[in-house]
């Protein structure tokens, strides 16, 4: 019968994300799941924290996330139904509702999420049906301050929580903008409009679908184009300057 064995890596030199696979003894293309520590390199420990999680939702999970407050260095599990926000509570062994006011998704809304790191708290859509919602890691979620539009997508980029596929009252036909984003650096406090607050996608027809930040541009997908927007300084009249 085979045995496990433990073969050192001399002179270890770490990632090298560009490295031809097998290129080096002493590098490595990947280092998920596993602590480097010491010079020793281990698998990271396992999910014990999950393993008593039960309580079977009542309507369909449409989302997991896991939310990260910074200023108490805590984690959160979240878990959100087509009409309820739950957080794990690992000490009860029990889900807590965190709803507050009745979500009205269904089985196929695709949410959208953020973890506000600065600002301490995440945000949230249910892809129109709600209006944006917010979650400080207490109490329970509540729509975000200053009336911001139905939207079926978020994501915040440098300071800004950008909102897409937007409309003022949810119906999403004649009162929809699906290719404007709207963004604000005060999300939970006012989305009045002003001069330099949207940016619109018309560089195609095409539907705004989701966006997502890599590196230093975010990447806002169409339902017929990729479009890149990229971050490059607050100009005198205080609009955001994009290329």
């Amino acid at each position: 019968m085979p045995r496990n064995t433990t073969n050192p890596i001399r002179d270890f030199i770490g990632l090298n994300e560009r490295m031809s696979l097998g290129g080096s003894l002493q590098e490595t293309t990947s280092l998920d799941n596993v602590i480097i520590r010491n010079g020793d390199i281990k698998g990271r420990k396992g999910i014990a924290l999950w393993d008593a999680i039960s309580g079977a939702a009542t309507n369909h999970i449409i989302g997991l996330w896991d939310f990260y407050a910074p200023a108490s260095a805590t984690s959160s599990f979240i878990r959100m139904q087509t009409n309820k926000l739950e957080k794990w509570n690992d000490g009860g062994n029990s889900w807590d509702d965190i709803t507050g006011t009745a979500l009205t998704g269904d089985t196929n809304t695709r949410p959208s999420f953020a973890n506000m790191s600065d600002e301490g708290f995440m945000v949230f859509t249910t892809e129109g049906h709600d209006r944006p919602r917010i979650y400080t890691g207490s109490g329970n979620s509540a729509t975000l301050g200053g009336t911001p539009p139905y939207a079926k997508w978020l994501c915040p980029y440098v300071g800004f929580l950008f909102l897409f596929n937007t409309s003022t009252d949810g119906t999403f036909n004649a009162t929809a903008d699906s290719i404007t984003a709207y963004f604000s650096d005060q999300p939970d406090t006012t989305w009045d409009l002003c001069a330099g607050n949207t940016i619109i996608f018309d560089e195609s027809p095409g539907e705004v679908r989701a966006a997502d930040v890599f590196n230093e541009s975010m990447l806002v997908l169409k339902a017929d184009c990729l479009v890149a927007i990229r971050f490059v300084g607050v100009r005198k009249d205080t609009t955001i300057g994009i290329n």
